[in-house]
């Protein structure tokens, strides 16, 4: 059963993401409800994406990705705090939308069109529910928190600091390396965790999950 997870988007308009998981919508929400109050505000405007590159937000930002047409935003400029994705762009195996991400902190919510989001800043929050997703770590400084509930998801950990709250029903690759990993694996979820001996070990706490090592 689908559980709605709402922000105010441009000009004040609600823009919803149907999630599946309750729990991780839960999560969702309490971070969109800080943009949807800094939006009511009038502190930070959200744009809806067109194409080419992401303007610089006068003050703060951020962006409402819709449609069916693959898109790539590039890198965000500074100041743009948020990416809401409620795209129906992506396909079996390929994310439709391609975001790189560097703002302290940094909110990222995705649907069933699912994301390619290269994060690069020290604070981000990512709620992903639907579709193919490929979340890296850019810099050794970076740090997400990333709630999962779907079923095809990578998470390239090789490098800074990254929690993963794997909710039901979600299938997880992580690659490990020289930064630092952790995964709550809450419910009927598969996590494959790779890496080799040269890097930091992943910490993996299942409740009713399968876990693979390689």
């Amino acid at each position: 059963m689908a559980t709605n997870v709402t922000v105010l988007g441009a000009a004040g308009a609600t823009v919803t993401i149907p999630f599946t998981s309750a729990a991780n919508a839960a999560a969702a929400q309490n971070a969109l409800s800080t943009i949807s109050d800094l939006v009511s505000k009038s502190v930070l405007t959200q744009v809806n994406y067109s194409s080419g590159p992401v303007a610089a937000p006068t003050l703060m930002g951020g962006v409402v990705v819709s449609g069916n047409a693959p898109v790539n935003l590039g890198m965000l400029p500074g100041g743009v705090y948020s990416v809401v994705n409620t795209a129906t762009n992506g396909s079996a195996g390929a994310p439709g939308t391609t975001v790189v991400g560097a703002t302290n902190p940094m909110t990222v919510a995705s649907g069933t069109g699912g994301i390619v989001f290269l994060n690069v800043s020290s604070s981000a929050q990512v709620f992903l529910d639907g579709g193919t997703n490929l979340v890296g770590q850019g810099a050794s400084s970076a740090s997400a928190v990333i709630g999962v509930s779907t079923d095809d998801t990578h998470v390239d950990a090789r490098l800074g600091s990254t929690t993963i709250n794997a909710y039901d029903d979600s299938q997880i690759q992580v690659w490990a390396g020289s930064g630092t990993a952790v995964v709550n694996a809450m419910g009927d979820n598969i996590v494959n965790v790779f890496g080799d001996n040269t890097g930091n070990a992943v910490s993996v706490f299942a409740t009713g999950s399968s876990l693979g090592f390689i």
